[in-house]
């Protein structure tokens, strides 16, 4: 009993800290150059460490050098929710990209292909934006940047921010308020308990967290952040969360310290794909505050020898990598690649299956010939015989032959046949005298076996012979009877006419004493 409570309790902590991580690889990122239009675009994988040591794995996707606008152009960096990765971003791409906004992504520690062991749900996190943002502003290559976040991405965009005044426009979807608000909601939707036991559950995988992670949930509270954000901000909320719930976003952007700030909500859930009037009104807001208008025309395309290569189609946010628990994403490119393994696997399994039937055939095949191989072999040699005993009588004469030539090869193998006979009559002879000598043998071994026998038989009663004499000693002496009497004394078995004879002795020599 004590176990599985525990089971459940390690299952309920690690929920929060450890939830599945999202497992993929390097190609699910589509084409390092691809097209979108008749634009040429790029995809350079970086790694960075954060302050704690670990490896983030980023990737930057923006124009090839020779259809860059400017040398320094405006970044976007997405942040992914809870149980995701990066692969989140490449729905982004073809909004941002044509207009001159480079897309900068990446895994937070613990998600994803980065290392660490555990997620925070925004307090290490914003440590991994930070380490980011330093990046992107040493590259020289930027002139502007704009955080977009998701869920959790969200929430740690929210809880940098008041540190950070350089960011240029914020995009907030889906954000929570405070963690322990939305674990009561969550606790309560699916199980009623009373709010004290609640809260004593809560305090106990509080503390199990912070001795594990080495953070306090009741910290988690990007509410107590927003007053202190003056950076333009646009809240989304999906009407159908049931997950994160709108009142959520509302409560931000009531509370939020920025006078630029923006509340949009949209059909949906909360991992549903995001409509394209959202998608709309965000990339305006991003053009509008990272003075996009203001750089230059991007170069004029020349006439390309190549064709160009697709970008990936995203369908869901719910994201499937491979090995992961739950989610889904389906890139045309993907569907494409497992249609290939298929085809290849179908391949390989006909060819082991032929193989095994060419195996089993030759097998069959060898027997069969070395079956065929004695039958001709005992064919051959009873037709020799036949050849040999019959001759040349079994032949046809040919067409135009001499008949006295035919006539004494046919008469030629009579003294073969002759011959063979003396041979067969001689082998006979030696056989029967064989056989008699044999037969003689026999007689003579039996009359020998006979013989001792009888020696044996006479051997043994001799034997019992003298065991009587001895069994029943001397009688002769009227008073030597010490030996049958100390025989009939230690339990020996006598017949009963000795033992009246010994008595009878005995009794004479009593009355003679007399």
């Amino acid at each position: 009993m004590f176990k599985r409570w525990q089971d459940r309790y390690t299952s309920m902590w690690k929920a929060i800290v450890r939830p599945p991580r999202r497992e993929y690889e390097a190609d699910d990122l589509g084409p390092e150059k691809f097209h979108i239009g008749k634009r040429a675009y790029k995809r350079d994988d970086i790694e960075i460490k954060n302050s704690r040591g670990l490896t983030l794995h980023c990737s930057h996707f923006q124009p090839v050098d020779r259809e860059r606008a400017a040398q320094k152009l405006p970044c976007v960096i997405y942040m992914h929710g809870n149980s995701s990765c990066r692969l989140e971003a490449l729905a982004y791409l073809s909004h941002l990209l044509p207009h001159s906004i480079t897309l900068f992504c990446f895994d937070f520690s613990g998600s994803g292909m980065s290392e660490g062991e555990y997620v925070s749900l925004g307090w290490y996190e914003r440590e991994d934006l930070a380490a980011v943002v330093s990046y992107l502003r040493g590259t020289g290559s930027v002139s502007a940047i704009g955080l977009w976040g998701r869920s959790m991405g969200a929430a740690t965009a929210l809880m940098l921010q008041d540190r950070d005044e350089l960011i240029q426009a914020m995009v907030l979807d889906s954000s929570f308020a405070s963690f322990r608000q939305l674990a009561r909601e969550l606790a309560s939707s699916y199980v009623k308990v009373p709010n004290f036991v609640l809260y004593a559950a809560l305090a106990l995988i509080g503390r199990t967290i912070r001795q594990r992670c080495g953070f306090e949930i009741r910290e988690l509270k990007p509410l107590r952040h927003v007053a202190k954000c003056n950076v333009p901000a646009m809240f989304g909320a999906a009407e159908g969360d049931d997950f994160v719930k709108p009142h959520h976003s509302s409560s931000l952007h009531e509370s939020y310290g920025g006078i630029n700030k923006e509340l949009v909500t949209f059909p949906g859930n909360h991992n549903s794909m995001r409509p394209k009037s959202f998608f709309d009104k965000a990339i305006q807001f991003m053009k509008i505050h990272l003075r996009v208008d203001e750089l230059p025309p991007p170069p004029e395309i020349k006439s390309r020898s190549k064709p160009a290569k697709p970008l990936p189609e995203i369908r869901s946010y719910s994201i499937r990598g491979r090995g992961s628990v739950s989610g889904a994403m389906k890139n045309v490119w993907e569907e494409d690649e497992e249609l290939i393994r298929q085809a290849v696997r179908l391949t390989l399994q006909k060819k082991k299956v032929l193989k095994k039937k060419s195996s089993t055939e030759t097998t069959d095949n060898n027997n069969n010939n070395v079956v065929h191989e004695k039958k001709t072999r005992g064919k051959a040699k009873k037709n020799a015989k036949h050849e040999d005993e019959v001759g040349m009588l079994s032949n046809e004469p040919a067409a135009g032959s001499d008949p006295t030539q035919l006539y004494s090869e046919s008469i030629a193998p009579v003294p073969v046949k002759k011959e063979q006979k003396k041979k067969e009559e001689k082998e006979e002879e030696a056989e029967a005298e064989s056989c008699s000598s044999e037969e003689e043998e026999e007689t003579d071994s039996e009359e020998e076996e006979k013989r001792k026998r009888k020696e044996k038989k006479e051997r043994k009663r001799k034997q019992k012979r003298r065991l009587n004499k001895r069994q029943t000693g001397p009688v002769d002496s009227r008073y030597n009877v010490s030996a049958s009497a100390n025989a009939s004394a230690e339990g020996t078995d006598f017949t009963s006419n000795r033992v009246t004879i010994v008595r009878k002795i005995a009794n004479t020599d009593l009355k003679a004493s007399r």
